[in-house]
């Protein structure tokens, strides 16, 4: 299904990777890590990109050796906050202020991508926009202008619930996962058991088995889908 706004305009989705010069993203050719974009606001009448990172790196040096360069690069204004994760070892949280100008972020800001997701690694990123379909060639001029990109394809059609759907799940679905994540089905040792669910929700062990069961099949596609380059990348198609 095609998603539309006011009846009559079609947004696609379009995929791309790209070699963008003079940009940060080139401090990862250089180090063994992994960047992923967790958000980014783009703020066109100050001349500047607000942007949150997580960055995944193969050892400690290896991440020290990324945020030199990172600190170092021309396209990085400011350096706010850099915080180490408390559940993984060797990720890592940057935030940031970047310029506006000649940014893969304000190219799909002023084409009007209301979504996009990305992988950066070894100097390339890898990027899934939702931009309306209008925009498309203009984008891709845009694109070509400040940076390689080896491929660009567009999808006209996108599932329902593709962008961070808050009601992909039936009410009997998420009421079956929340409460099973309630109540420590998911933890390692796993705190309670489908007999002991059953009986905390008042479902028989086998409707409650298909709920939760169609329930996490949706989140996992839903996640699948988000983080695609990634997991092509490491692990192949």
């Amino acid at each position: 299904m095609a998603l539309l706004e006011g009846g009559s305009e079609q947004y696609v989705e379009v995929n791309f990777q790209m070699h963008h010069s003079g940009c940060w993203t080139e401090t990862t050719e250089n180090a063994k890590v992994n960047v992923h974009t967790i958000s980014s606001n783009v703020y066109r009448d100050r001349n500047y990109i607000f942007g949150t990172i997580e960055v995944k790196a193969e050892s400690e040096s290896e991440f020290k050796n990324f945020i030199r360069q990172f600190r170092r690069s021309g396209a990085v204004r400011e350096v706010i906050r850099v915080s180490a994760s408390a559940y993984r070892r060797n990720l890592y949280d940057i935030v940031f202020r970047e310029k506006y100008d000649s940014m893969i972020a304000s190219v799909l800001y002023e084409n009007g991508a209301i979504y996009h997701n990305d992988l950066i690694s070894e100097n390339f990123e890898y990027i899934m926009a939702i931009v309306p379909g209008e925009n498309t060639r203009e984008l891709k001029a845009r694109l070509s202008d400040i940076g390689e990109m080896p491929y660009f394809y567009m999808k006209s059609t996108m599932k329902v619930g593709h962008i961070d759907g808050a009601f992909n799940l039936t009410e009997q679905e998420a009421f079956a996962i929340y409460m099973a994540y309630q109540n420590g089905y998911f933890n390692i040792p796993r705190e309670k058991y489908l007999t002991e669910l059953s009986t905390i929700t008042g479902l028989s062990k086998s409707a409650l088995e298909e709920y939760m069961r169609k329930a996490t099949g949706k989140i996992i596609n839903e996640w699948a889908e988000k983080n695609k380059f990634f997991l092509q990348k490491k692990f192949g198609k």
